[in-house]
């Protein structure tokens, strides 16, 4: 399991329209990628900080989704985020 955490910030009274379009536009597109497994978004509407981890079967998924996917989906919320903070990710050493 390979997992990819991003941390950003969102623009001033967008939370709502950040969670609408990511559940109507974003986790479709993640649904439809190879080796995707799971997403987790953390955020809360009181705060502009916001954590989106996705989980996929392997970090070659995971570089295919950064390279040839993700300029989409960062353009599609680019409306809502303000800026992009921090890219992690980290691989499952438990057999996940």
């Amino acid at each position: 399991m390979y997992a990819r955490n991003v941390s950003f910030r969102l623009k001033s009274n967008t939370h709502s329209e950040y969670t609408r379009t990511f559940e109507n536009q974003v986790l479709p597109l993640l649904r439809k990628q190879k080796g995707f497994k799971d997403e987790i978004t953390l955020s809360n509407p009181g705060s502009q900080d916001a954590v989106a981890i996705t989980l996929w079967e392997n970090k070659a998924s995971a570089d295919d989704y950064n390279t040839n996917t993700y300029p989409q989906v960062v353009r599609t919320l680019e409306p809502a985020v303000a800026s992009e903070s921090c890219l992690a990710a980290a691989r499952n050493s438990f057999g996940m």
